[in-house]
């Protein structure tokens, strides 16, 4: 088998990083998706997306030429594409005779991959080797598993996203998932505190949570808010600290700002509110 990148150790443990690129495959997926997101489940559609970013630049790779077997004949002039040696690719430019005792009769080809760089390769080999790979653009997709990537390398990995999501300015962390913070609320920059506040409206009292939503109401056009609620003692994932935290009912929040729930999962949930 070859040695994809994303296959191997050195590629989570030593190699990855979170690009800009990703931030902004990540922003699409809030974007699309409209639900906070755990860490964990940030990670999984990372590592999902590098799987398919390596698969679509091996094929563009394999189709710059034909992938070489040495089991097959070549001609002067033709591009080879050389998946052992990272995927690169040469012109044949020449050839000659060969013979080995274990091997016996083959073609030697001279195979040039820039100005001053030539290599030699046997080619109509006879015998096995281990480079005789059938590929094409249409498989050459990496077998690599998401879920047993995260099983492996999971720690590495999530300590990439969270050191990365914490510099960012818009991404906000609350209740164990991240989200975007354009999308909680939407009030001028000189209400900005009362945006902050709406991130832990469950530490508020009921009389609390009211008066902040009438606040916000007056001096804003829309509400989104991403909190923990509460729910069944069976359903409860968020720990609590009595007399600290005092969240409520999904449906009594959406009441008290005059919005529904557009988002509910154990004890999240996520209510809208527009006003005219």
């Amino acid at each position: 088998m070859l040695p994809y990148q994303t296959e191997t150790e050195q590629y989570w443990t030593d190699d990855f990083a979170i690009t800009d690129e990703d931030l902004e495959f990540l922003y699409n997926i809030f974007l699309e998706e409209e639900k906070p997101l755990t860490t964990r489940e940030i990670a999984r559609r990372l590592v999902q997306q590098r799987i398919e970013q390596e698969g679509q630049r091996l094929r563009r790779l394999v189709e710059r030429g034909e992938v070489f077997q040495p089991r097959n004949k070549y001609e002067v002039g033709q591009t080879l594409v050389f998946p052992h040696l990272n995927f690169r690719h040469g012109e044949v430019v020449g050839q000659r005779p060969g013979f080995n005792p274990e091997h016996g009769e083959f073609t030697v080809l001279k195979v040039q991959f820039a100005p001053n760089k030539v290599r030699e390769f046997a080619s109509e080999l006879k015998t096995p080797h281990a480079a005789n790979i059938e590929m094409s653009a249409d498989t050459v997709l990496p077998a690599a598993d998401a879920d047993a990537i995260l099983e492996q390398y999971g720690d590495d990995i999530v300590y990439q996203v969270e050191q990365r999501l914490q510099a960012e300015e818009d991404v906000v962390y609350f209740a164990g998932r991240w989200f975007l913070r354009s999308l909680l609320v939407d009030v001028g920059i000189a209400n900005r505190n009362l945006a902050e506040a709406v991130l832990v409206v469950h530490e508020l009292d009921d009389e609390r949570k009211r008066d902040l939503f009438r606040r916000v109401r007056e001096q804003s056009r829309s509400l989104v808010i991403g909190d923990i609620v509460a729910v069944p003692p069976e359903r409860r994932v968020a720990p609590l600290t009595e007399g600290v935290d005092m969240p409520a009912a999904a449906r009594d929040l959406a009441a008290w700002c005059d919005g529904e729930v557009v988002w509910e999962a154990d004890d999240l949930a996520v209510v809208r509110a527009t006003y005219g």
